[in-house]
Order: C-alpha cells, then sequence, then structure tokens
C-alpha cells in the first residue's frame, strides 16, 4: 500500500516504504532490536506513562487507521546531558522539547517510518535500542527483537 509521499526532517517515506533518496551527512544510523509500547493493549501503559505526551496511551493504536502522524511514535535512551552539551542548552525541559520535534527514521527491510519521540526508553536490560508505537510495528512490519536501523541527528546522543 502507497498512500502518498511525506518529507519530515531526516528522509523521505512513502507510507510503509523506504525511497532511496540518502540522508542527509548530519545524521548517524544505528541498528538494534526493537519493541512495541503503548497502545490499549499494553499492560504497562497508563496515564502519565508517557514522558512528552502524558495523554498518549489511551487512544487504541492497535486499531486505528489510516496513518496520523501522531501515531507513529517512538521511544530510545536519550542522553539528556551530553545531547544538552551538544546542543548549547542546560535545561532538561528544553532539551526534552528539542527531542519532541526530531522525527526519527526506521527502517526493517524495505519499509520505512518516520517517528515522533514520546518517551524514554526502553529499559536497558532488554537489550533493545527502540520503542514504537503499535502502528508503526504494523507499518514496519516487524516483531520484537528484530533488528531495525534507525538514523537520528548527529548532535542527539543517547546512553
Amino acid at each position: 500500500m502507497n498512500t502518498g509521499t511525506v518529507i519530515l526532517g531526516l528522509g523521505l517515506v512513502s507510507y510503509g516504504f523506504a525511497k532511496s533518496v540518502g540522508i542527509i551527512p548530519t545524521t548517524k544510523t544505528i541498528r538494534g532490536k526493537v519493541s512495541k509500547f503503548g497502545g490499549a493493549n499494553d499492560p504497562n501503559s497508563y496515564e502519565g506513562a508517557c514522558a512528552f505526551y502524558p495523554n498518549v496511551f489511551y487512544y487504541d493504536m492497535d486499531t486505528t487507521l489510516p496513518y496520523p502522524a501522531n501515531m507513529l511514535w517512538c521511544a530510545m535512551r536519550w542522553n539528556y546531558t551530553q545531547t544538552g552539551k551538544n546542543l548549547g542548552i542546560t535545561s532538561v525541559s528544553e532539551i526534552k522539547e528539542k527531542i519532541r520535534q526530531t522525527v526519527i527514521y526506521a527502517k526493517f527491510g524495505n519499509r520505512a517510518v518516520n517517528l515522533y519521540p514520546v518517551d524514554w526508553g526502553p529499559a536497558r536490560w532488554t537489550n533493545r535500542v527502540l520503542d514504537i508505537s503499535p502502528m508503526a510495528m504494523n507499518t514496519l512490519k516487524c516483531k520484537t527483537d528484530d533488528i531495525v536501523e534507525v538514523t537520528i541527528p548527529k548532535w542527539m546522543e543517547l546512553s
């Protein structure tokens, strides 16, 4: 299914399918395991669970179509201190706001999606680098612990 083309921040994505347009040189790519988080069927979701958007888990992300941008979210282990140094910002709330405004590009096989940061995670003990919304997981056609490629700005640091 190719429902349209969107240009958002780091790359060009037709919903669900990666286009070969290259990535701007101010980015870095990380490979690692992915998992799904949030949505109505996540037993660990609760009001206030999301650091950047407190009410994001009230929506039924498992069944809502088509692909509204606010349902394609992610969490990574943002290093607020180093990211702030890279940006010349000391306020944690300003650093979170800058991260929240950033588009993260994730790719699995020939499918890709632009994601919007909403939280910190996954937990270190999971050995995963990325948590994504159920809608993003469905779009990428991946499952928990599949290896995905994640492209982030060079100024963004992970812990």
